[in-house]
């Protein structure tokens, strides 16, 4: 055991002695200009060889084929568009649903007061009738053509966009 602990010592010794070595040696190379250029070397050689592996995948992309991600963030905004555009669609369309109904509600309640109008006078003449049901056409057509001016007039507000915006 005696034995052992000086060659534990030395062992121990021989150690430090190669550390405290390599430190300098490792410091005097750090320090150096030369350490400072290799450094600066390797890093951009890095960057270069990431931007060559880059362009490098995004050719075999290309050459198979499939949808780089240019061509995803493309479609991502064109789908965009067209939801926008399927929207402004279908706000016209219920505007045009609802002035439909209002037009239908009017003609059924011209025609429900033309029809005590006929009872009450008895037989009216062929002419008299014709009067009452051009009337009455004209009047829902006039009612008609302003809404459609109305909700013609809405959507165009509703498609300027802000300049620079995509449509």
């Amino acid at each position: 055991m005696a034995q052992q602990q000086p060659a534990e010592q030395k062992l121990r010794e021989a150690y430090d002695k190669t550390e405290k070595q390599v430190s300098r040696a490792s410091e005097e190379l750090v320090a150096s200009q030369g350490f400072a250029e290799v450094l600066a070397t390797l890093t951009s050689n890095a960057v270069a060889l990431s931007r060559v592996v880059s362009i490098g995948l995004d050719q075999a992309v290309r050459a198979t084929r499939f949808a780089g991600q240019r061509d995803i963030q493309r479609l991502g905004r064109q789908l965009n568009r067209t939801e926008d555009k399927l929207e402004q669609v279908l706000q016209v369309v219920e505007n045009l649903e609802d002035e439909l109904a209002a037009t239908r509600a009017e003609r059924d309640e011209a025609l429900r007061e033309a029809r005590p109008r006929r009872a009450a006078a008895g037989r009216a003449s062929a002419a008299e009738v014709s009067d009452r049901s051009t009337r009455a056409r004209r009047t829902a057509r006039t009612a008609k053509t302003a809404r459609a001016a109305k909700s013609a007039s809405a959507a165009r507000s509703a498609s300027v966009t802000p300049e620079g915006s995509e449509q």
